[in-house]
C-alpha cells in the first residue's frame, strides 16, 4: 500500500470511527453499520474494516466506501513530485490498479498503460487504457470522474462480437482451461484471473461475443479436443439477469455448454469480490449455485436446487418474479423411494438421480404470488408515530416496478395484505395462506434496515442536510436520490421526506448557475428588492442562523396595487425552483391548513398575504390576527 494513502486512512479511522492503534491491528473501532466500538482493521494494510459482532452484525467493509475522497484523485497522489525520477512509466495507472483495485503488479505488468482524457468544459484526467481486438481500446478515467457525470469510462473503436482476454492467455489456454467465465468489465476478468479462473471481459452485458467464441470453438477443433463450458457470469442486476438468459440461449443452440455463476449480495462485482477475499472455493461453490438457481428452467427445477441445499420441506422462493411454494410430502416421498427398491436407504448414499426423481414426484409447487413484493427497508416517523414497510414490486411482464409503502396492520393478516398488493400494484394477486405470508415475512423483514423519515423538505438540524425531491445536499456535496427512494449520507445515515405538499425543481448542474437575473432585479425593484433578496437568501440558513444569534427576523413588503409586490415574490420563489405561487391568506385559512403550511418547509421562508382589512370578517377572519 502507498505509505501516504496509508497514513490517510488510518488517520481517518482514528478521527471518524474512534480508533486504536494496537499491535498489528486498530480495534475498536466504531462500526459504520451498527454502530458498536467491536469492529477491527489491519494496522499495515487497512483494506477491509470487518465488525467482531458476527452474529448480530458481521459487517465488512471496504476503505473504499467508507473513505471514497481519499480514492478520488489519483494523479495528486501517485504522480512524481519535484525532481524526483518515476520509477514506471505508468506510475498513476499503477498506483490505481494496486490500491484501488487490489491487482498484483507483476501478474498484469504489459497489459495496459497510462494515458489522458480530454473533454471539453470539464478538463483532463489521467486513465489506465487497455488494448481491445481490432485496434479499439477501452481506458478508465481516473482522476475525479464524478466530474464526467455517469461516464467512468471512454471506449473507442469497435469491439462488437469480441472479448478482451487477459494477454497472458491464449486460445490453447482457454480450451485447456476447460471452462471459461465471461464477465462484464475487464477489472473482473483481471479478479479473476489472480484467483486462477480462465475469465474474458465482454465488455457490457449487451455484447454477445460471437466472433470470439467461433475463433475458440476453431482453436478447440485444431486441437482435436472438446469445447469449454462457458460460465456467463454478469452482473447481479436486471440487465445482467435478461442478458445471461438471452446469451445462454444463444450459445446452447451453437452448441456450447453453458453455466452462470452469480455474486448474491447486490451492488459488488469480481472485483469487489477479489478484494473482499471472497473468491476461495467454497464462495465460488455458492456463486455457481445462485448462477444455477438464475438458470433453472422451470419452478419446481429451481425448488429442487433450493431443497437439495437447504434440506427445509416447506419455503417460499422467487421465480420469473413471482412467489411460488415449494412443499415436500415425506409420505410420498418414502413410497417413491420403495417403489424403486430404496427402502431404508441413507438419502446421501442413493443415486442423485433416482433420488431427484423421487423429490419430483412427492414435491410440489404453487404459485402464490403473480408478482414479486420485496420489502426494502423500515420506515418510521417519530413525530406523528407512523410506521411504514417501504416494498418494491416486480412483474413478470417486465414493467416497471411499483414501489409503496405497507403498514404493520396491512402486513398482519393476509387479507390485508391481499387487498393492499392489489391496490399499490396492478394486477397483482396474493393467494397464498397467512400461514405463507408469515414465513415470507420472517425472511425479508427480519433484520431489514431502518431509514429515518422527515415530513417536511428543507433543512433538517439533526441530520445537517437539505433534503428536497429527487437530490440532498449534505457536508457540501449534492446527493442524488438511490433506486431504494431514499438518501445515503453516509454510514448510518439513511434519510427521506415523506412531505409531498411542496415540489421545488432544483437545478444540480453548478456550472449551469447565472447571476444575469440580479441585474433585471435591481433595475425592477431597486435598492428594496436586493433588500428582499438578501433577506430571503437568509431564510435558506435561518436554522443555522438562529443556532448563531438566537432569532430570525420577519421582513414585511408593503406597497400600492401594481406595485409588483406578488411579482417579486413569484420570482423570488422561481430562483428556488418553485413556479407560479406567491403564498396563502392565514385569515382565511382553517387552523390545520396554517399549520401544514408553517410546517411543510424548513430553511424555506413561509410567505403570508395579507387580507382585505376593510372587509367586516366573519369566523375565519377572526381566527387569526396580525
Amino acid at each position: 500500500m502507498n505509505l501516504s494513502l496509508r497514513q490517510d486512512i488510518v488517520a481517518r479511522l482514528i478521527s471518524d470511527f474512534e480508533a486504536i492503534e494496537r499491535g498489528p491491528y486498530l480495534q475498536r473501532v466504531r462500526c459504520p453499520e451498527c454502530g458498536k466500538r467491536e469492529a477491527y482493521i489491519n494496522a499495515e494494510a487497512p483494506w477491509m474494516l470487518k465488525c467482531g459482532r458476527e452474529n448480530n452484525c458481521g459487517a465488512q467493509l471496504h476503505v473504499k466506501a467508507l473513505f471514497p475522497d481519499l480514492f478520488r484523485s489519483w494523479s495528486e497522489r501517485y504522480s512524481p513530485k519535484g525532481n524526483e525520477k518515476p520509477t514506471s512509466t505508468t506510475p498513476v495507472a499503477d498506483g490505481y490498479l494496486r490500491d484501488g483495485r487490489g491487482f498484483e503488479l507483476s501478474r498484469i505488468q504489459g497489459w495496459y498503460t497510462q494515458e489522458s482524457y480530454w473533454k471539453p468544459e470539464i478538463g483532463g484526467t489521467a486513465t489506465v487504457r487497455f488494448p481491445l481486438p481490432g485496434g479499439a481500446y477501452w481506458e478508465r478515467l481516473l482522476d475525479n470522474p464524478e466530474r464526467f457525470g455517469k461516464q467512468k469510462a471512454n471506449f473507442v473503436g469497435r469491439y462488437k462480437g469480441q472479448w478482451w482476454c487477459p494477454p497472458a492467455l491464449t486460445l490453447g489456454d482457454l480450451v485447456a482451461a476447460e471452462e471459461v467465465w465471461v464477465v462484464e468489465g475487464i477489472f473482473d476478468a483481471i479478479a479473476l484471473y489472480h484467483h486462477g479462473i480462465a475469465a474474458v471481459s465482454a465488455m457490457s452485458c449487451g455484447n454477445y461475443p460471437d466472433e470470439a467464441l467461433n475463433a475458440l470453438s476453431d482453436a478447440a477443433h485444431k486441437a482435436g479436443t472438446c469445447r469449454p463450458a462457458l460460465v456467463w457470469a454478469l452482473d447481479n442486476n436486471r440487465a445482467g439477469h435478461n442478458a445471461t438468459h438471452k446469451h445462454v440461449k444463444r450459445a446452447r443452440a451453437a452448441g456450447w455448454e453453458c453455466h452462470a455463476a452469480q455474486i448474491p449480495s447486490g451492488g459488488h462485482d469480481w472485483n469487489d469480490a477479489h478484494q473482499r477475499s471472497e473468491l476461495t472455493e467454497k464462495h465460488q461453490e455458492t456463486y455457481r449455485y445462485h448462477g444455477d438457481l438464475l438458470l433453472a428452467p422451470t419452478a419446481m427445477a429451481k425448488a429442487l436446487l433450493m431443497y437439495k441445499r437447504r434440506e427445509q420441506r416447506e419455503f417460499w422462493f422467487e421465480f420469473k418474479r413471482q412467489l411460488w411454494w415449494w412443499k415436500l410430502d415425506m409420505d410420498a416421498f418414502d413410497r417413491a423411494l420403495r417403489a424403486d427398491g430404496l427402502d431404508g436407504e441413507d438419502q446421501r448414499q442413493i443415486d442423485p438421480a433416482l433420488r431427484d426423481a423421487a423429490l419430483e414426484q412427492s414435491g410440489s409447487v404453487k404459485r402464490i404470488c403473480t408478482c414479486y413484493p420485496t420489502a426494502l427497508y423500515y420506515q418510521a416517523n417519530a413525530v406523528t408515530d407512523e410506521s411504514w414497510y417501504y416494498y418494491r414490486v416486480e412483474f413478470p411482464d417486465g414493467r416497471p416496478p411499483s414501489k409503496n409503502t405497507f403498514s404493520g396492520g396491512q402486513l398482519a393478516s393476509a387479507s390485508e395484505y391481499k387487498k393492499r398488493l392489489l391496490g399499490v400494484a396492478p394486477g397483482a394477486v396474493w393467494t397464498g395462506t397467512s400461514q405463507q405470508l408469515d414465513n415470507l415475512l420472517q425472511d425479508q423483514i427480519g433484520n431489514i434496515k431502518t431509514v429515518e423519515t422527515i415530513d417536511f423538505i428543507g433543512y433538517s438540524k439533526e441530520h445537517g442536510a437539505y433534503v428536497f425531491g429527487d437530490l440532498a445536499v449534505a457536508g457540501g456535496k449534492v446527493v442524488p436520490i438511490n433506486s431504494e427512494d431514499f438518501f445515503e449520507l453516509g454510514p448510518r445515515r439513511q434519510l427521506k421526506t415523506l412531505s409531498q405538499s411542496v415540489s421545488l425543481s432544483i437545478n444540480a448542474d453548478r456550472k449551469a448557475f447565472s447571476t444575469e437575473w440580479t441585474r433585471q432585479l435591481l433595475g425592477a425593484f431597486g435598492t428594496k428588492g436586493v433588500v428582499a433578496l438578501g433577506y430571503w437568501l437568509g431564510s435558506l440558513l435561518a436554522e443555522q442562523i438562529r443556532a448563531e444569534m438566537g432569532s430570525f427576523p420577519f421582513l414585511e413588503i408593503v406597497g400600492e396595487a401594481g406595485a409588483g409586490k406578488s411579482t417579486l415574490i413569484e420570482f423570488l420563489w422561481k430562483l428556488c425552483g418553485r413556479r407560479d405561487y406567491e403564498g396563502f391568506d392565514p385569515s382565511k385559512a382553517t387552523m390545520p391548513a396554517r399549520s401544514r403550511n408553517f410546517a411543510q418547509v424548513s430553511n424555506l421562508p413561509v410567505v403570508l398575504i395579507e387580507s382585505d382589512r376593510e372587509q367586516e370578517g366573519g369566523a375565519k377572519q377572526k381566527q387569526f390576527d396580525w
